[in-house]
């Protein structure tokens, strides 16, 4: 039986594929990636959204920090959250929070978008044991990884979720 965690995680997925109509046109399982979010969505601007077969790269703004959002995969897929900030967390913890915190506010968005609290539940609650550059798997099919890319004026913080069965 699949757990909680990969049926909210299938949910968000389902959501961020396949075409306008719902139909599959690639042939594969998860169908054409679409966009995830929209400008029209308090606190985004600056929205685009590119598809080449099964790959998407989605980049938006969310409360001024540029958001870049990866999908790929055919039958598993896999989402990598990119966050850039001009300022930098002091711990691994403070930016595994402050990942946590953003999904939080997206789940407030509307009922598309209320799968990201449980991930936001579970970043939080290994964020006092984790370091960055670790993953972790709520279940024996989804692999979460967190990471920190330090900049010359910031940090890129990112989330990867990779379906794995």
């Amino acid at each position: 039986m699949k757990s909680l965690f990969t049926i909210l995680f299938s949910v968000c997925l389902i959501y961020a594929c396949g075409d306008s109509t719902g139909a599959n046109t690639t042939g594969c399982a998860m169908g054409v990636p679409k966009a995830m979010f929209s400008p029209k969505l308090q606190g985004f601007a600056n929205h685009s959204f590119r598809v080449t077969q099964n790959n998407s790269t989605e980049e938006f703004s969310y409360k001024d920090n540029p958001v870049v959002v990866f999908q790929t995969g055919c039958d598993y897929i896999e989402q990598e959250f990119q966050f850039t900030f001009n300022e930098k967390t002091d711990t691994d913890e403070a930016g595994m929070v402050k990942l946590a915190n953003i999904l939080l506010d997206w789940s407030r968005l509307g009922k598309n978008y209320v799968s990201f609290k449980p991930w936001a539940d579970q970043i939080r609650a290994v964020s006092t044991e984790m370091q960055m550059g670790t993953s972790f798997n709520p279940s024996p099919d989804i692999e979460i990884l967190v990471n920190k890319i330090n900049t010359a004026t910031g940090e890129i913080l990112t989330i990867a979720f990779k379906q794995k069965s």
